[in-house]
């Protein structure tokens, strides 16, 4: 769905619907359950969250990001082996330009795995390697991107830069 606050309102209120699911931010989902924190209706929703009374009055599940991990096993692996696994996590970490909420976010090897610095560049390779995507969200430029949506890094091959939202 597109549309602001109003048809967000309209929609998870609307009696013909029994559940509402976002994906969104955790202020998103205040918002929706309990009412504006700001402006007109603050002081109302102040009151229902101190009540605990909800102004859904449905059930609500919510996907609100989250920092999963990567977590590489270490083992005796093959070249070929370290490169596609590498090329797996660059290409979970580029789909979408990196704004997919399910995606893994940080990579865990351990600290005594003979193999660690041979991934880690075949890691960096994957990510120098991989096709330019573009910027997910076309409307309003990325914090971390360039005038042309570039990411900073990408000759270093760092992959993308986190997400900067702000979750509670």
């Amino acid at each position: 769905m597109r549309g602001g606050p109003a048809a967000g309102a309209y929609l998870t209120q609307h009696p013909g619907l029994a559940h509402v699911h976002i994906t969104g931010s955790a202020a998103t989902f205040d918002t929706i359950v309990w009412g504006p924190s700001s402006g007109e209706g603050a002081a109302a929703t102040k009151r229902r969250r101190r009540e605990n009374r909800p102004l859904l009055k449905k059930p609500i599940t919510a996907e609100l990001g989250g920092v999963s991990p990567i977590i590489v096993v270490p083992g005796k692996w093959t070249a070929a082996d370290l490169a596609y696994q590498a090329e797996h996590i660059a290409t979970m970490r580029l789909q979408n330009s990196g704004h997919n909420c399910i995606a893994g976010q940080v990579v865990i090897l351990s600290a005594d795995w003979d193999q660690a610095d041979d991934f880690r560049a075949a890691l960096r390779h994957a990510y120098a390697t991989a096709p330019e995507r573009p910027i997910w969200y076309h409307r309003r430029p990325l914090p971390h991107a360039g005038r042309h949506g570039r990411l900073p890094g990408r000759a270093r091959a760092r992959g993308p830069a986190p997400r900067r939202d702000r979750r509670r």
